[in-house]
């Protein structure tokens, strides 16, 4: 029985022609920008081992992964982004010294996208790394170099929008709020900065409201006495009173779908949760960092304006206002780089889901307000100084970065029909012309000019389909019996440095022998519609 085409698998996407060579473009403009500004670039593995992710993001990441399972190095997955490599070679090679390390990188990454129709599962990054350098002037440093590399890449206005970790982080260091209530605070921050609620949930899952049919392991309530005994222990005495009560109601954690660590820690959250519950300073704490998320999430448009709004609030909640300072200090260097075509937007209550963020974090939206519509981001990162020691176990050190998307940028930029490499067609229209265009071809890509010769005879190659495919000329060798015999040479319009194509193209004709009765005639212009 004869089969069907084999289909596209969905989340993966084919790239040739006038599309492929935008991207390429953009690629080759990042990476120049980033060059010229001291990133050198580098190549990280496509698999690494699966436990580099899950530290760099948690256990949440697993259902955006493709992982399987390597016959000899166990767990391993296609890597979704290059921080965490970049991290994990350099700090392996010890690369790492006194002196900041600057890379840069470009290629696929791959995320799954389970239950989201038409989300891309493969895509490329371009970005950098500054490794070894926790100043302020490193954070307006890689601000002011992503905006200037789309603005290279020929995306004419960019909005700038940054955020600072600071004024959260700090409250909830003075409220001694750590741990997995920090980081439920805050996924809630970006919920709520991006236009959601999810109210009951946080709540929940801080302890402020309990759920129905909750019980010790889905299915036992939770002794009343074990949260007042948790209340005052260490990690490890509280991890005791667990296996000792486990043990004292004839549960066993062995054989079940969980951990027994899994299970203690599950054991003992519910329990600082029923602590909560009950009110006290814990509550109060998680109440105020609660009030304060939501309404620093709101917070967002011209700095100018914003940032006494932010110094307001912090005051409000006593938060103290040093949390303010990279931040602003950060702006005042942003604007000795004299940004044209840049809108800067303050967002002091930004966050973008990834718990590493340490301080600065800011997006790159590609600006079409003139449009009426509000722009696609194109480009996003912050600092991450802790991040490199959660990878390797103890060697740390500063690190800040970001990552363009190619693909939503190149769908931005508007495609630029001048080719950057100047490619040429020769269309031979009969065999006895073959040699003096291989010869003209080879005279003409040893000068660096990429060349194709095309047999209309064989497969029909007009004019026009080469100027549409990027072509900068098209060179027309004569039939020898047409009364006008002519060598045309047809440079577009829209294409650039004209002159030195004709003086290259005039030059070959010349010195390839072309007979006589061939005199050749440079005709620039576009090929008629």
């Amino acid at each position: 029985m004869q089969k069907g085409a084999v289909p596209r698998v969905q989340g993966f996407h084919d790239h040739f022609g006038g599309r492929y060579q935008h991207l390429r473009r953009m690629v080759e403009s990042l990476t120049t920008s980033f060059d010229r500004h001291g990133f050198a670039l580098m190549e990280v593995p496509l698999v690494e081992g699966l436990d580099l992710y899950l530290r760099k993001n948690g256990a949440q990441v697993l259902s955006r992964l493709y992982s399987f399972i390597d016959p000899d190095r166990g767990e391993v997955a296609l890597r979704p982004e290059y921080t965490a490599s970049v991290i994990r070679a350099l700090a392996s090679a010890r690369e790492i010294t006194d002196q900041p390390w600057r890379v840069s990188y470009a290629g696929p990454v791959f995320r799954n996208a389970p239950g989201q129709e038409g989300e891309s599962r493969q895509f490329t990054q371009a970005g950098i790394e500054i490794l070894g350098d926790s100043s302020v002037v490193a954070d307006a440093e890689v601000l002011a170099l992503a905006c200037r590399a789309v603005r290279d890449a020929g995306l004419p206005r960019v909005r700038l929008v940054v955020g600072h970790l600071g004024p959260l982080r700090t409250l909830l260091a003075h409220l001694k709020v750590n741990g997995q209530a920090e980081g439920y605070l805050l996924e809630h921050l970006e919920h709520r900065y991006r236009g959601g609620t999810g109210d009951e949930t946080v709540r929940r899952r801080l302890g402020l409201q309990s759920h129905e049919g909750e019980g010790l392991l889905d299915s036992e309530a939770l002794p009343e006495h074990l949260a007042e005994a948790v209340r005052g222990a260490t990690p490890e005495e509280a991890r005791v009173l667990v296996l000792t009560m486990l043990d004292q109601m004839g549960l066993s954690i062995e054989g079940t779908t969980r951990t027994p660590d899994e299970i203690i820690d599950r054991v003992l959250l519910k329990a600082r949760r029923h602590a909560a519950l009950r009110g006290g300073r814990g509550r109060e704490d998680l109440e105020r960092a609660l009030d304060f998320t939501e309404q620093l999430s709101t917070l967002r448009g011209n700095p100018d304006e914003i940032m006494p709004r932010a110094e307001a609030l912090m005051a409000h909640y006593q938060v103290p206002p040093e949390a303010l300072d990279e931040l602003r200090e950060v702006l005042d260097l942003l604007r000795l780089y004299e940004l044209d075509g840049v809108t800067i937007e303050l967002a002091p209550g930004m966050a973008r889901g990834i718990a590493y963020y340490s301080g600065l974090i800011f997006e790159l939206y590609g600006d079409q307000s003139a449009l009426g519509q509000p722009g696609a981001q194109i480009c996003g990162g912050g600092r991450y100084d802790m991040l490199a020691s959660a990878i390797t176990g103890g060697h740390g050190f500063p690190a800040l970065g970001f990552s363009f998307n190619v693909e939503a940028l190149a769908a931005v930029v508007p495609p630029n029909p001048s080719p950057s490499d100047g490619r040429i067609g020769l269309i031979v229209h009969e065999p006895g012309q073959r040699r003096v265009a291989y010869r003209m071809a080879n005279h003409l890509r040893a000068r660096g000019f990429p060349v194709t010769t095309h047999e209309p005879g064989n497969s029909s190659v007009p004019e026009r389909h080469l100027r549409d495919n990027g072509y900068a000329a098209v060179v027309i060798l004569p039939l020898p019996q047409a009364a006008r015999a002519r060598t045309e040479i047809l440079v577009f319009e829209s294409r650039e440095d004209h002159a030195r194509l004709e003086e290259v193209l005039a030059i070959a004709i010349e010195e390839c022998g072309f007979p006589v009765e061939c005199p050749d005639l440079i005709v620039a212009g576009e090929v008629g519609q």
